[in-house]
């Protein structure tokens, strides 16, 4: 029977089916632990999910997961990294490059390109009466 899992997936399964180590909660974390020491290597958060998890381990196994990442923020123990892109704005861009740099990378929606600018001039210091 040829296998349905790709060799990521395949290699998360590997780890599910044999996780490593892990001492219990309350007892002397250096005795029996078999992570390397790694707080977040793949070992140690293996090891977390089969001690803690036991839920998303047997979703390790059945290969619901492409990563032993996606699994570890399934159940908790690592935060998803932010989707958006970092954008450089140049610290001497003129207003026009600013504005096209907020409206192709940040704000597409005009009534929102006008809210932000007036929320903008609001935030301008008053000017003096000479």
């Amino acid at each position: 029977m040829p296998n349905q899992f790709d060799k990521q997936t395949q290699r998360v399964i590997e780890l599910a089916s044999n996780p490593p180590s892990l001492a219990e909660h309350g007892t002397n974390r250096h005795a029996k632990q078999t992570t390397g020491g790694k707080k977040f290597g793949i070992e140690y958060q293996v090891a977390r999910i089969a001690r803690d998890f036991p839920e998303i381990l047997e979703r390790m196994k059945r290969g619901e997961f492409r990563s032993v990442r996606q699994a570890a923020i399934a159940a908790g123990i690592l935060r998803p990294k932010p989707k958006q892109p970092f954008i450089s704005i140049p610290s001497d861009a003129d207003p026009e490059t600013l504005a096209a740099i907020i409206s192709e990378h940040l704000i597409s929606d005009p009534e929102t390109i006008r809210a932000t600018a007036e929320a903008l001039l609001a935030k301008l210091p008053k000017s003096r009466p000479h």
